[in-house]
């Protein structure tokens, strides 16, 4: 397999984890009585109700910015800007992994989503790393 080819594999990759990654957003991450909430719905409540550490209560309105992440690791693979697309896709990886395992180990009864956000996520993550090594390893080969 080629330089080209395996970096193209790569790219097509890491965009197609970061879409189904941001699409387990909108899905039902967590049970609680007979509703399902989404990871939108959850930092919603968690504010509302001031469950989360005063420390740490700034960062969960981060994951909003999920879809604009994905929206920017897809432009920045069309118009080949790999380190870009490569720090896009780690973030959105490490935001929506780590959100999901947060709910994954809470009280909440965890909906099958957010199992596969948690995998989705890691993934999306390495993936990232991997558009950055590929494009490395081009640019210095």
């Amino acid at each position: 397999m080629t330089a080209r080819r395996r970096r193209d594999l790569v790219a097509v990759s890491a965009g197609v984890l970061a879409v189904a990654t941001t699409v387990t957003t909108f899905l039902g991450w967590g049970r609680s009585g007979t509703r399902r909430r989404s990871s939108y719905d959850l930092v919603d409540v968690a504010e509302r109700a001031g469950v989360l550490p005063e420390t740490w209560a700034w960062s969960a309105p981060l994951l909003y910015l999920a879809p604009a992440a994905c929206g920017l690791v897809l432009v920045a693979l069309a118009v080949g800007r790999a380190t870009i697309a490569a720090v896009a896709a780690t973030t959105l990886g490490a935001l929506v992994g780590t959100a999901a395992l947060l709910v994954v180990r809470s009280p909440l009864v965890a909906e099958p989503a957010a199992w596969a956000a948690v995998v989705l996520g890691a993934g999306t993550t390495l993936s990232g790393v991997a558009v950055l090594v590929t494009a490395r390893k081009e640019t210095a080969g």
